[in-house]
């Protein structure tokens, strides 16, 4: 696997686990701490990938929007 194909799994995985902690569980208030011990990373790696909390809440949305658009 190469660089690249671990870095996209690693965001994908963060992703996935902040969805399922945003609209599964139903926590909007989630910390970064709490997705990372949920993937299994360290929280640094949210912020090397995202930035910040705020920055992948707005990424998740986003997608979940184009996705709802796309249904219609």
């Amino acid at each position: 696997m190469s660089k690249q194909e671990k870095k996209d799994q690693t965001q994908e995985l963060i992703k996935q686990t902040a969805k399922n902690l945003f609209f599964v569980q139903g926590k909007f208030d989630a910390t970064t701490q709490e997705i990372a011990d949920e993937a299994g990373v360290n929280r640094t790696l949210i912020n090397y990938y995202f930035r910040s909390r705020d920055n992948l809440i707005q990424i998740i949305f986003d997608e979940a929007h184009r996705v709802e658009k796309r249904k219609v």
